[in-house]
C-alpha cells in the first residue's frame, strides 16, 4: 500500500484520529500506548483511533503509521485523518514524515499494486510544515526505492545514470567509469569492481550557492552488491547484499533535497560505486595498492572493500578546503554487533560536529551513537608489507578499526572536522520497526538534511 495526499476526497470512507485522549481507548477496556490502535464501527463510517503520547516528533511519526498499518487492514482505498491533540510546527512535520515514511511500499515487481488515499485534516498556519514533512518523505523514500531494487537491475552504471538525471534540476554531476577510473588515481574503487562484469563507476555532484555561509562535502559508499570477492561471504550473508548501497542512495537523496530547497551552502557529493564480485580478474588477499595520497594499503580481506572505495572519495573530497566531510556507509558488522540493528555509529574529530549530530538525530529519530576512535588499536591495522592493512588482526573493535583506516585519507589541514557514519544496522531490516516495514528505510538521509539545516542556521546566526 502507497500513500497518497489528497487535499479533498472525492469518496470518504474511513475516519481516522491521532489523539492523545487516554479516556477514548479506557472506554473501550484498552491501554492506551504510543501506537496503539484500534478500529470501530459505531457510526456510518468506520473509525481508526491511534493514540499518541505527549506529542513529541517520534511519538507523531509512530502513532501515523501505526494508523495506517491498521488502516492497510480494512482494504479501503480512502480515509481522512483527524488530529486531536495540540501541534507544534516540528510536530506538522512529524507527522508528515510518519505517514509518507508508514505509507511506503515497494511494490516495483508485484503486480498488485494498491493506493490510499489521504486527506489530512490540519491548521492551515501549520501545512507548510506538514508539507515539509510530506517532501521529506518523498525523498526518504526515493533512497528506499533505489536501496531496494535488486542488484541485477541497480549495477554501478544504473546509478551513475540516476545521479546524472539531476543535471535536468541544475546540479554539476561527472561520472568517471571503467578503467578510467585508474587512469585517475581512483584506484580503491577500480580494483574492487574490477572483478565484475559490470563496470565500477565514481560520481561527483557539486551543488552551488550564490553566496555560500559554508562549505560541505558528503560521501556514499555505493556497493551494488557485495558477494565478499575472492573472501567469499557464506549464502546466507549475501541475501541482503543489494544494501550494501545505502550510503551511496542516501546520498543521491540528498542530492535532491539541495535542488529543490537550494540552502546558501556550497555541497560536493562523491559516490564510488562497484560489484565486489569474484573473478578471474578480481583483486587479491596479498595485494597492495597505492592510493593518490601516498598511503599504502595491503588486502588481507576482499571483503573489506567499502573502505576502499571510501578512501578514493576522501581523498577526492579532501583535496579543498571544507568546514565539513561526512561519510556514509553500511561498513561493519562490528558495529551491529556493538550497538544492535537500530543504532548507527558515530565517529567524529570534532566534538562540535559531534553535538550537531545527536542533536538532529534526537529529531529525526534516526539513532546515532558515538565511539571512540580509538588509536591504541592503530596496532591492529599494522603490516609487514605496507603502510596499513584493510581490516584489523583481531576480532574486537571492528567498527573503530575501519574508521582508524578510513581516518588516514582524510587530509586535516584541508578539512576542519570529519564524521564517519555507520549504517550497516538501521540501514535495511528484515522486519517492521517503528515506521518502517521490511527493507530500506532510507536511513540517514533526514538526519543528513536536519544536519545541513542546522549548519545553515547557526552560519546565519554566526553572520548576523
Amino acid at each position: 500500500m502507497k500513500v497518497k495526499f489528497v487535499e479533498r476526497l472525492s469518496n470518504l470512507q474511513c475516519v481516522c484520529c491521532i489523539t492523545d485522549k487516554k479516556e477514548v481507548f479506557e472506554k473501550l477496556k484498552i491501554k492506551a500506548e504510543t501506537g496503539k490502535t484500534v478500529l470501530v464501527m459505531d457510526g456510518p463510517l468506520p473509525k481508526v483511533l491511534s493514540f499518541c503520547e505527549d506529542s513529541s516528533p517520534e511519538n507523531l511519526r509512530k502513532a501515523a503509521a501505526s494508523a495506517l498499518w491498521k488502516l492497510e487492514e480494512t482494504q479501503l482505498e480512502e480515509v481522512k485523518i483527524e488530529v486531536d491533540l495540540k501541534l507544534t510546527s516540528d510536530g506538522a512535520q512529524a507527522l508528515a514524515e510518519g505517514l509518507g515514511l508508514g505509507g511506503y511500499a515497494f511494490d516495483k515487481y508485484k503486480n498488485e499494486k494498491k493506493e490510499l488515499y489521504v486527506e489530512v485534516a490540519i491548521n492551515k498556519d501549520l501545512k507548510p510544515y506538514f508539507n515539509e514533512g510530506v517532501e521529506i518523505a518523498e525523498i526518504t523514500n526515493y533512497v528506499r526505492d533505489l536501496v531496494n531494487i535488486p542488484a541485477t537491475d541497480a549495477p554501478p552504471e544504473a546509478i551513475a545514470e540516476e545521479a546524472l538525471s539531476l543535471r535536468e534540476m541544475g546540479a554539476e554531476v561527472k561520472v568517471v567509469m571503467g578503467e578510467r577510473l585508474k587512469d585517475l588515481g581512483l584506484v580503491g574503487t577500480w580494483h574492487v569492481g574490477k572483478g565484475s562484469k559490470n563496470p565500477p563507476a565514481f560520481v561527483t555532484i557539486k551543488y552551488k550557492s550564490e553566496n555560500p555561509l559554508a562549505k560541505l562535502a558528503l560521501v556514499g559508499k555505493g556497493v551494488t552488491f557485495d558477494s565478499g570477492g575472492l573472501s567469499l561471504k557464506p549464502p546466507a550473508s549475501m541475501e541482503d547484499m543489494k544494501c550494501d548501497k545505502a550510503g551511496a542512495c542516501s546520498i543521491l537523496g540528498v542530492a535532491k533535497y539541495l535542488l529543490k530547497k537550494r540552502p546558501n551552502l556550497d555541497v560536493n557529493l562523491y559516490m564510488p560505486l562497484a560489484e565486489n564480485l569474484p573473478d578471474g580478474g578480481s583483486y587479491k588477499p596479498g595485494d597492495v595498492i597505492v592510493f593518490r595520497n601516498g598511503v599504502s594499503v595491503e588486502i588481507h580481506s576482499t571483503d573489506a572493500e567499502g573502505r576502499l572505495l571510501l578512501a578514493d572519495a576522501l581523498i577526492e573530497a579532501s583535496t579543498q578546503k571544507k568546514d565539513y566531510l561526512i561519510d556514509v556507509a553500511t561498513l561493519t558488522g562490528a558495529c551491529m554487533v556493538a550497538l544492535g540493528r537500530y543504532t548507527s555509529g558515530l565517529f567524529c574529530t570534532s566534538q562540535t560536529l559531534c553535538d550537531m549530530f545527536l542533536k538532529v538525530s534526537r529529531f529525526t529519530g534516526e539513532k546515532l551513537w558515538p565511539l571512540p576512535l580509538d588509536e591504541d588499536l592503530e596496532k591492529e591495522l599494522k603490516t609487514d608489507f605496507a603502510d596499513t592493512r584493510n581490516n584489523a588482526k583481531g576480532r574486537y573493535g571492528g567498527a573503530i578499526t575501519a574508521a582508524l583506516f578510513l581516518k588516514k585519507f582524510v587530509d586535516n589541514k584541508n578539512v576542519k572536522a570529519w564524521a564517519h557514519l555507520d549504517i550497516a544496522g538501521p540501514a535495511f531490516l528484515e522486519g517492521s520497526w517503528k515506521y518502517y516495514k521490511s527493507g530500506a528505510t532510507g536511513q540517514p538521509v533526514r538526519t543528513l538534511i536536519k544536519f545541513l539545516e542546522l549548519v545553515e542556521a547557526q552560519e546565519n546566526r554566526n553572520q548576523q
